[in-house]
């Protein structure tokens, strides 16, 4: 038997208490135990280790006598509740049973070996009755057996022998679990138990699909049962229809997926009797492929399989399915029409709803064209002519995101560039398309590169000519530019410097024979010079204290702030920061600006960190009041003349004299800074009282007396034993005697608790009194 301690007190690890434990395992190793059913042995008999002493059993003679441990019988447990079965202590217990079952019946046994010796050998007598609904015994025992037990040292085991039993079909709804003694001529001392149990000899099972698809009927049944004698109590958990069901065989569906525990209570229609669970997967039904429709063709195409969007894909040909094929089809394009497909997904025994895929099949289109340049100096006219067959509804791009719907159409360009000129032919569905490229350059456009574009304040940008301009007549292009600070060029590929700081439009024209002109423009962003500046508090500081510190900087073209603390700290990104130091010395504090283009700026300053003064009053003590003082001192910093104490006597000294027990603190101070230190004196006089003895004449703690008493300074002591009971045991003044040996008028006490009551005088100070208790072991 597995035991727990806990405050004093022993705990049976229960079966019911490991279910509990697996199922809370289950719930977080959903794959390791995906299905909980509870087919092994259920436990049908309360308190069968006794751990309640004496709840759900009944006497049939004097009492249950059931609140002891193994060690009043000669045990080593002083944890484990066990019963005694003798001419005084008999029991029974009425269990509620399926009838049409097989039972198995176990306990463990010893005979009684301490503190009373039974006799041996001691035997106990086993009965088991069928009882009806009105608790009338029916028919003959179903177990009728007499068990003895001859060990002379105390040892729990397993009774051997008990017959595996059957309730038959009839009136029986409970059992009579009844131990009697049977040692001949009765015994009063007798049989130890422990361990009872009544469990099914093959337990009940719930039986079902361990994964249920979701708004689908699945069948409950529960196995190793009889086909007559039960009632069943189903309950199903949350979103399933029906919730509950009293029916042998129930179906039931769920309208939500995750795991779901249905339970069953079994009942032999007048009082329940066991609860088989199991857990089962409600898994959600695949939804619907995911398809493209309609798909079109023309006719003559190559067609492909036809696709969706799921896992184990099933197509059929008619919208109420049939017979299934996992090959996707390939339509046909011989001729024009339309054909539809349907398609699902499957996953076990769940399937999506179909989803439709219609095939459109259309007749063919042609599309050509030839055009016309008419040139000009702003604009160029184009005439287009529509040479294509078939279809019948035009769409022109002209390239320049214009176009047009008509059959033949002109176009008028206003940009020199090469155009792509695309003409679609379209029918129904089918269409042709065709494009020729338009080469309409003899453009003017200006534009221009440049070195940067984010300088610092008084670098120079170089800027590079890269338009297009057509020389004629021996007309060459102009160029102007303006940098936008006030500054103007007219060279081909000029250079600037930007003395000011902030954000230019650079602007850069063209101009060429007809006149024609044209304009092109860039942002240039310009930086400020930074500077910083480091603003803090006190630069000297004690050890631990924080420092704050303050940091102001140019904001334009900023990229982060970083502060270096000199012993490894780093902070960035904040203007306004704290720091304290773990070790004294002088550190170096360094704050740096980054810029994106401008040089990183940096400020920095010492720190001078004080360390804190060692203290040490020593370890807490004790003392006694009428021992005379003594000294607490800081020996540590006593030499040195620049500390200075302050203690919670008021004393400003190294050190003081105490004579009575209390907490004790002191604060040292060195050059500003403070450190603490405390002693807590207790009280410590002349008594040690023991909590248990051993008065087993083995020399050894065989004797109860309060040890290290300074018998010169007793002037007054009585120390009084009672039992349990409040029986004055054991009474003694003198403070040279041994104390107590465990008797009383001479005959051994019996192991256990017994109360102390001590009353002193020392040296003429007021009495004291001492009361509590001690263990007497054997």
């Amino acid at each position: 038997m597995k035991l727990a301690y806990f405050n004093g007190f022993t705990i049976k690890a229960t079966n019911s208490f490991m279910q509990r434990y697996n199922l809370l395992k289950c719930l977080y190793a959903l794959p390791l135990c995906f299905i909980l059913n509870q087919a092994s042995a259920q436990e049908l008999i309360k308190n069968g280790s006794f751990n309640s002493t004496t709840a759900n059993w009944t006497t049939a003679c004097t009492s249950v006598e059931a609140q002891y441990y193994e060690t009043t019988y000669g045990g080593t447990s002083s944890t484990n509740h066990v019963a005694e079965v003798d001419d005084e202590s008999c029991f029974y217990q009425t269990v509620c049973v399926l009838p049409g079952m097989n039972y198995t019946f176990n306990m463990n046994a010893s005979r009684r070996t301490g503190n009373g010796t039974a006799p041996n050998p001691v035997t106990t007598h086993i009965k088991i009755e069928g009882l009806n609904t009105a608790n009338t015994v029916v028919g003959a025992a179903l177990v009728d057996m007499d068990f003895s037990r001859t060990n002379t040292s105390f040892s729990l085991t397993p009774v051997t022998g008990i017959p595996t039993f059957n309730v038959p079909l009839g009136t029986i709804v409970k059992l009579k679990i009844s131990l009697t003694d049977n040692t001949t001529g009765y015994a009063t001392l007798g049989m130890i138990v422990d361990d009872i149990s009544l469990t099914f000899t093959t337990p009940p099972k719930m039986v079902s699909a361990d994964t249920i698809c979701q708004n689908v009927n699945q069948t409950f049944t529960v196995s190793n049962l009889p086909a007559s004698g039960i009632t069943y109590n189903w309950s199903f958990g949350t979103n399933a229809t029906p919730a509950t069901s009293t029916a042998s065989n129930p179906s039931v569906s769920w309208s939500t997926i995750g795991l779901q525990q249905v339970r069953c209570i079994l009942s032999n229609g007048s009082c329940d009797v066991d609860t088989v669970l199991k857990n089962v997967y409600i898994g959600n039904n695949p939804v619907t492929p995911t398809v493209t429709s309609p798909i079109k063709y023309c006719v003559g195409d190559v067609a492909s399989p036809l696709t969706a969007t799921g896992t184990g894909l099933q197509w059929y040909t008619s919208s109420s399915g049939g017979t299934a094929s996992s090959t996707p089809p390939t339509p046909s394009t011989a001729t024009s029409g339309n054909t539809t497909y349907y398609v699902s997904q499957k996953s076990g025994n769940c399937e999506s709803p179909l989803a439709a895929i219609t095939v459109e099949v259309h007749d063919n289109a042609s599309a050509a064209f030839t055009y016309d340049i008419h040139y000009g100096c702003d604009v160029d006219s184009v005439v287009f002519n529509n040479l294509s067959v078939g279809g019948g509804n035009y769409e022109w791009s002209f390239g320049d995101n214009t176009g047009s719907t008509l059959q033949t159409v002109s176009h008028i360009y206003t940009a020199k560039s090469i155009f792509n000129v695309m003409l679609k032919n379209k029918g129904d569905y089918c269409r042709d398309s065709v494009s020729q490229s338009l080469d309409l350059q003899h453009p003017l456009h200006a534009a221009f590169n440049y070195s940067k574009d984010t300088i610092c304040q008084n670098q120079t940008i170089n800027f590079t000519n890269t338009s297009t301009a057509t020389t004629q007549n021996n007309i060459a292009p102009k160029y102007f530019w303006d940098f936008g600070d006030g500054n103007t060029d007219t060279t081909q590929n000029p250079s600037h410097t930007f003395v000011k700081a902030g954000i230019f439009t650079v602007k850069f024209a063209v101009e060429n024979f007809v006149p024609c002109s044209d304009t092109a423009m860039h942002i240039v962003y310009v930086d400020t010079i930074p500077s910083i500046n480091m603003d803090y508090g006190d630069s000297l500081i004690c050890q631990g204290k924080a420092i704050q510190m303050n940091v102001g900087y140019e904001s334009i073209g900023n990229t982060g702030v970083r502060w270096d603390f000199g012993d490894g700290t780093i902070i960035t990104g904040r203007t306004a920061v704290q720091h304290a130091y773990d070790s004294a010395g002088i550190y170096t504090v360094k704050v740096t600006a980054t810029y994106r283009i401008c040089p990183d700026t940096t400020a920095s300053t010492q720190v001078k960190v004080k360390p804190y003064p060692r203290m040490d009053l020593g370890r807490d003590t004790a003392m006694c009041p009428n021992a005379g003082p003594i000294v607490l001192a800081d020996f540590r910093n006593a030499s040195n003349p620049d500390v200075k104490w302050i203690w919670n006597t008021g004393d400003s000294t190294y050190k003081i004299l105490v004579a009575q027990p209390g907490l004790y603190y002191a604060t040292a101070t060195l050059d500003g800074c403070s450190v603490s230190d405390s002693v807590d004196v207790r009280r410590d006089c002349y008594i040690n009282i023991p909590n248990s003895f051993t008065p087993n004449g083995d020399g050894t703690n065989d004797y109860f007396f309060p040890r290290q008493f300074l018998s010169k300074s007793v002037e007054a002591f009585r120390m009084q034993i009672f039992n349990r009971w409040g029986q004055s045991i054991f009474e003694t003044t003198s403070v040279n005697g041994r104390g107590w040996d465990g008797k009383f008028n001479n005959v051994d006490q019996p192991t256990g608790v017994y109360i102390y009551m001590i009353d002193v005088v020392i040296a003429g100070t007021a009495p004291e009194h001492y009361q509590g208790n001690v263990t007497l072991l054997r």
